[in-house]
Parts: structure tokens; C-alpha cells; sequence
């Protein structure tokens, strides 16, 4: 049975629920509109979402992300140098800054029955916890032959590793020139295609209300540089991939290369 597209305003209407819960965090995990799910049975959207990304080239810097309870490192992320604010995406008329990108091994999204190798979160939030969050999910490959590696992956692991390398100092950054926003060309990877749905943060504390848009693209990473993330992923415990949650009411859409 050919499925039916759907208007940007039912998928709205159709969420409503789950947007009630913009900003609430989830401490137990307890919320009924949460990440990550499985990518299937979407629906096509017949007019994609309004969305623009602006520029930066602005450099990255790696440190370490924290469990807002117990202070403990989780994970190693990369965020605009000085906290910078210019790098930012537009969604339906709502600006959200760039707060950081991550990675989880494997990815937290399954897509087409199968887990990817990794997983790149860029995540964008609202000055005003009422209008949540954006998540961008890339999934990620190991490159095999016949496959180019995105390098900026490959620059963006090598900083992790630095960062790794300094624990327990946990106010350690590590200046990357190389890695800007602009190199990861979400703006291309958007008009390829990509998923969305509402649903939570995947680290805690859960929070939901968050937009989510997972890339149709997958890329690729250097096989050593896959390795290299693994490593600090088993040592440290860092980075490791959510449970997959139930999609429960929810609805997921999808926007067409070129939407």
C-alpha cells in the first residue's frame, strides 16, 4: 500500500503531546516520548520543514561532557571555541545555537533494520527552555574499500583523543583550526534527505521536547580512527549508545532529497 504524504501541519497537530513536554526533564526516564527509536514506517512529509543553517569557521574545541548529577565525564564532545554563539540553525522561524557535536558507538538510531558503526549528534538549543532542542543525527560507517572518509570526522576523533588523554582534568580543552562547523556541510547533508520525529536527549537527564532529524546520508570514517574512538570508548566508558525506546504514539516523517 503506497503511503500517504503528510502536510507539515498535521505532523504538528499529530505531536502535539509530545511537544507539551518541551523541556521537562526526564530523571528517571520515565517519559513516553523518548530517544533514540527505531527509523521506520515514516511518512512523507509533502513540504519539507523550514530550515536554515547558517556558516561558522569558527574553530572547535573538545571537552568533556558531564552528568548534570553527578559530575562524573560521559562522554567527550566539540563546541564553538569561547562558547561562541554564531553558528546556528533556523527551524519553522526559531533560532537554535550550537551548543555541541558528539559521537556514540554504535549508532543510537537503527535505520533500514541495522545499527551504523557510529553515531554524530550536533545539537542546537533555544535561549528558552519552553522551545526545546534540534538534534542532527549523521550515522556513520567505518570506510571499506570503495569509500572515502569524511575527514572532518577523522580531525574531530584525533581532538577527542587529546582530550581523553588528560583525565581526570576535566577543564582540559584542546584547540582544533582544522574542525569548523562549516566542514561537516550539514547544509548539503539537509537537502539530501532526513527523518524527524519528537522525542528526548539520549544523555542524561532526558530532557524531551526535542526535535530530532536524522540524516538520510549516512558517511564514513578511517577505519584507525574508528578504532581510535573505540578505544576510549571501552576505556573510559564514554560515548556508548542508548537503548533503542518505544516509539509508543508517536509519528516519524521523512523529507525527500531536495525538499
Amino acid at each position: 500500500m503506497k503511503k500517504k504524504a503528510l502536510p507539515l501541519l498535521a505532523f504538528v497537530l499529530s505531536n502535539l503531546f509530545a511537544l507539551k513536554s518541551s523541556g521537562q526533564e526526564c530523571s528517571g526516564c520515565s517519559g513516553v516520548n523518548q530517544s533514540p527509536v527505531e527509523i521506520a514506517n515514516a511518512i512523507p512529509l509533502t513540504r519539507a520543514m523550514k530550515l536554515d543553517i547558517s556558516k561558522s569557521k569558527k574553530p572547535l574545541e573538545t571537552a568533556y561532557a558531564q552528568d548534570p548529577v553527578t559530575n562524573k565525564a560521559i562522554n567527550i564532545e566539540a563546541e564553538l571555541s569561547h562558547h561562541d554563539k554564531s553558528y546556528f540553525i533556523t527551524l519553522n522561524n526559531i533560532s537554535y545555537k550550537f551548543s555541541n557535536v558528539h559521537f556514540h558507538l554504535h549508532s543510537e538510531h537503527k535505520l533500514d533494520n541495522r545499527f551504523y558503526d557510529m553515531e554524530a549528534h550536533f545539537v542546537f538549543k533555544s535561549d528558552k527552555a519552553s522551545e526545546g532542542a534540534v538534534v542532527i543525527g549523521m550515522l556513520i560507517n567505518k570506510a571499506s574499500k570503495g569509500h572515502a572518509a569524511f575527514a572532518i570526522l577523522d580531525s574531530l576523533v584525533q581532538g577527542i583523543q587529546y582530550t581523553a588523554q588528560t583525565l581526570p582534568d576535566t577543564n582540559s580543552y584542546h584547540f582544533s583550526s582544522s574542525v569548523n562547523p562549516d566542514a561537516f556541510m550539514l547544509d548539503r547533508f539537509l537537502k539530501g534527505g532526513y527523518y524527524s520525529y519528537t522525542g528526548s536527549l539520549t544523555t542524561p537527564k532526558y530532557s524531551e521536547g526535542i526535535t530530532w532529524i536524522v540524516l538520510s546520508q549516512s558517511e564514513y570514517i578511517d577505519a584507525a580512527y574508528y578504532n581510535m574512538f573505540s578505544t576510549i570508548q571501552s576505556r573510559y566508558q564514554f560515548g556508548k549508545a542508548r537503548d533503542l525506546q518505544p516509539i509508543n504514539n508517536r509519528i516519524i516523517v521523512s523529507a525527500a532529497a531536495g525538499k
